[in-house]
């Protein structure tokens, strides 16, 4: 097992362009499920360049390519020492991933030409149905052959931090491709479940471990104002079935909520003190999905107008700018909360003069976001599930339905605690 003694130097990880290095960082979180060593073992880094980008040559039937890569640069596939990507407790890689079929268009293309050169051929103005099928075929064998050859190659690389320790992987890509692709690498080269942390999936995991599953699948989507003036047959087919990442926006919601009646102060009983913030960005959706969305761009979003008359009709916070503290550190983001993922994230700058040393610090500082943010969701979901919601739902539809400060008074006594 390798350890932080044995991480001296790290070779070149602190490329810009690879995303967890520096800059504003976005994220989406995955668990660990199954059994994985808690520091990078020798069978892990074996596992790792085996899977080394180029190393299988698989080519997946949606044209795509994948591999381990040292996040230097695209074609770093070194993994001799466990020094390259080990730093602290945390094991830093990039996946490549390469798109290789054909561009649609391309294709279409390449059909019209064969079809083109068939007609002049035949003489005629149409082309039976089997002429048309020769033409297709044609087409997709003169892509895919430029395939093979590399022609319609797209190379990227997202970073992957894995915290063994803990049990997340850190990825630095929202899409659902990429998403996809990671997961798929990841149980190649481990034969580890990776399953994607969403306000559904925490939620479901707090309240297994707190005690309260009973209680959250029973929970149904929160209203705070009453449904737009529409008839009682749209609002019915409107509302969701059992997709439960209202979790998500009822979290956010209820942040803007505290951040307006309690001064933002959070108190989860073991980590000191957290505040927290509206800034910059609030993106709102309609929970009837009726009034469509808004999106507010202003230094205090919440206090705007726009936000004000948007919770009134019904919309609540999909997607919100956070400013979030506390006694060490402060970080500046966006929460995405039904789909719990982070953009725009700025961290501290680390007061190291070793590279190294930094790198260290700054994914530490990812890391430790992640724990807070999960200490204000189980705040939210104690409250939501177990402790006096009723209570404290009256007080936010007081606040969603007037949103003046003196609504907001009648919650001044609530401060979340655990």
């Amino acid at each position: 097992m390798y350890s932080v003694s044995h991480c001296h130097r790290v070779a070149e990880v602190a490329e810009a362009n690879m995303g967890f290095t520096s800059g504003r960082i976005t994220f989406r979180r995955f668990y660990l499920a199954g059994q994985h060593p808690k520091s990078l073992s020798d069978e892990w880094l074996a596992a790792i360049a085996a899977r080394a980008f180029g190393k299988q040559g698989e080519i997946f039937s949606d044209g795509t390519e994948t591999g381990w890569i040292v996040p230097s640069h695209l074609f770093d596939v070194d993994f001799s020492t466990p020094e390259r990507i080990t730093l602290g407790r945390f094991v830093y890689l990039a996946m490549r991933l390469d798109r290789t079929a054909p561009p649609s268009a391309i294709v279409q293309s390449y059909r019209k030409m064969e079809e083109a050169a068939a007609l002049r051929a035949s003489g005629r103005d149409y082309l039976n149905r089997t002429e048309r099928r020769l033409a297709k075929e044609a087409a997709l064998g003169r892509a895919e052959k430029e395939a093979r050859e590399g022609r319609f190659r797209r190379t990227t690389a997202y970073p992957v931090l894995i915290d063994l320790q803990r049990g997340v992987v850190y990825f630095g890509n929202l899409g659902a491709t990429a998403g996809d692709g990671l997961m798929t690498l990841f149980a190649d080269t481990f034969g580890v479940t990776l399953v994607p942390v969403t306000a559904e999936e925490a939620a479901y995991r707090a309240a297994e471990k707190y005690g309260f599953s009973q209680a959250y699948e029973e929970a149904q989507p929160a209203h705070f104002v009453d449904p737009p003036a529409v008839s009682a047959e749209t609002v019915s087919a409107a509302l969701p079935g059992q997709d439960r990442s209202f979790v998500g926006r009822e979290f956010l919601t209820w942040l803007w909520f505290r951040t307006e009646s309690g001064e933002g102060l959070f108190e989860p009983g073991h980590n000191g003190t957290i505040t927290v913030a509206m800034d910059r960005l609030i993106h709102l959706e309609c929970s009837y999905d009726l009034t469509g969305t808004a999106t507010i761009r202003t230094d205090v979003p919440a206090s705007s107008p726009e936000a004000r008359a948007a919770l009134r009709i019904g919309k609540v916070p999909t997607k919100m700018g956070l400013l979030i503290g506390t006694a060490t550190e402060e970080w500046t983001l966006t929460l995405d909360g039904p789909h719990y993922t982070v953009s725009g994230l700025q961290v501290p700058r680390a007061e190291e003069d070793d590279p190294r040393a930094s790198l260290v610090c700054r994914f530490g500082q990812i890391g430790e976001l992640g724990a807070v943010l999960d200490q204000l969701f189980v705040l939210f979901l104690r409250c939501r599930l177990k402790n006096g919601w009723s209570e404290e739902y009256a007080d936010i539809c007081r606040w969603a339905r007037d949103h003046r400060s003196e609504a907001a008074d009648d919650g001044r006594r609530h401060r979340a605690t655990a």
